[in-house]
């Protein structure tokens, strides 16, 4: 194989990488939390509902003392 069409080739991909912008997501971890909380309500007992709703509060803002 021809070095010179792999250095080529190489310099086209390291330069098709910075021109594409990173893509970052728009969701935030409270959003993914309250998504999964609606639906452990709509689809579990009241119960279950509030040990996750806890346990997720715990997780984010600590554990009281």
């Amino acid at each position: 194989m021809d070095e010179g069409l792999v250095r080529e080739a190489h310099a086209r991909f390291l330069l098709s990488k910075q021109a594409r912008p990173a893509q970052r997501c728009q969701v935030t971890v409270l959003e993914v939390c309250q998504a999964y909380l609606e639906n452990t309500k709509a689809t579990g007992a009241a119960k279950t509902h509030s040990d996750r709703a806890d346990t997720l509060f715990d997780f984010c803002f600590g554990l009281p003392p």
